[in-house]
């Protein structure tokens, strides 16, 4: 693909990705539109990072999950964003499985880890000081799952540095929404 094939392509993808946060806001979304996004967010990031892979173990029917937009993409995007280290490759993994009438997300990655003290935060829903620098990626996340019809969501953030193997791994982060 030649350079100008490469930028109307990812020109293509930002205005998908902004004509869905636009049509979505405050609305509900099947799984298999935030997983498209998903999926061209990825293609642009290695663009910018080349070393990783992120694999996805999903079944078949997506359209049955609806989820609030951006929610699964937020965690994909704080992952290459925090656990990326250069000159060291970042494996991601992306899991849904259904369980009785729940619909169950798994995140993993292999990257730098997570600060105890910052997990611990994180853990207790507190968004993360740095210096002059406040990051609420997934502290702004939380309020988003109860438009789910879940009222006491289950989630769990584990770290270990560069382990992909249950349970710790980073971020395991498990949400478990009802089937739409």
């Amino acid at each position: 693909m030649g350079e100008n094939d490469k930028l109307g392509t990812f020109i293509l993808y930002l205005s998908n990705y902004f004509r869905y946060i636009y049509q979505s806001l405050h609305q509900i979304v099947p799984f298999s539109s935030e997983l498209q996004i998903i999926r061209e967010f990825v293609e642009i990031k290695q663009v910018q990072y080349s070393d990783f892979t992120i694999t996805y173990e999903l079944p078949a029917n997506l359209n049955a999950v609806n989820i609030p937009p951006l929610l699964i993409h937020n965690f994909i995007e704080n992952t290459l964003s925090h656990g990326i280290k250069r000159g060291r490759h970042l494996n991601i993994s992306l899991h849904l499985e259904y369980r009785d009438q729940l619909a169950c997300f798994t995140i993993k990655d292999d990257g730098i880890g997570i600060a105890a003290d910052v997990l611990s935060q994180i853990n207790q829903g507190m968004p993360i000081q740095d210096g002059s620098r406040i990051h609420v990626g997934l502290y702004i996340l939380t309020p988003m799952i109860p438009l789910c019809g879940i009222s006491n969501p289950k989630t769990n953030f584990n770290s270990q540095s560069y382990s992909l193997t249950p349970p710790s791994v980073i971020p395991f982060t498990k949400y478990l929404w009802k089937k739409g």
